[in-house]
């Protein structure tokens, strides 16, 4: 497997719980009540997958070695994908101030919650959109088989030391019990793995 197909398949984990978070913020919109239980194990596998492992491969690893390679860090296609995991990042922030706010009786911190989370889905599924069409190409076609064999390194020593702090057991398991609540085919979620890759 190359680098970029072992993003592309933390891609489609990502997707299963971004629509589990539009089902959520859709519930809170339409019935005024936030289900704070469901948005904090969201905003977890959020955070401890999306974020801290999977963009963290992507900014540390893949584009610094794509930066070696030539490519601009500030203002191209690296530039533009760092700026969206800052603005998630962002929005990530205001959902668990609503989600807070929500669980100590706030009656407009459901519909507050709503926003951030359709802003966040939105974001994030153009972003996953480009990556695999565009960048995740490019980038292939720019890297040399050396280069792809340092990355698949380095992305192995990079789960490990996650794995230290945030089992992805765990946090697979959290995805996997919010799209069993909502109904969201989660087969993307075995295939995602965790652990060394395999070749």
């Amino acid at each position: 497997m190359t680098p970029t197909e072992i993003l592309k398949t933390e891609h489609r984990a990502i997707e299963v719980v971004l629509e589990c978070l539009m089902r959520i913020a859709q519930q809170a919109e339409q019935g005024g009540q936030l289900d704070t239980a469901s948005a904090a194990q969201a905003i977890e596998f959020l955070q401890a997958f999306a974020d801290a492992r999977h963009h963290v491969k992507e900014e540390r690893l893949l584009f610094e070695q794509l930066v070696a390679r030539g490519w601009q860090r500030d203002g191209g296609p690296i530039g533009v994908m760092i700026a969206d995991h800052e603005e998630g990042r962002a929005l990530i922030r205001k959902m668990v101030m609503a989600r807070d706010a929500a669980a100590a009786g706030d009656a407009s911190a459901a519909k507050e919650f709503a926003r951030n989370a359709e802003a966040y889905v939105n974001l994030l599924r153009g972003h996953i959109r480009r990556e695999d069409l565009v960048l995740f190409a490019r980038a292939d076609l720019a890297l040399a088989p050396a280069d792809q064999a340092s990355l698949l390194a380095a992305f192995e020593r990079a789960d490990a030391q996650h794995e230290a702090t945030r089992p992805c057991g765990r946090t697979l398991d959290l995805a996997r019990e919010l799209a069993d609540r909502f109904g969201v085919p989660a087969t993307a979620l075995s295939e995602a793995g965790c652990g060394p890759h395999q070749d």
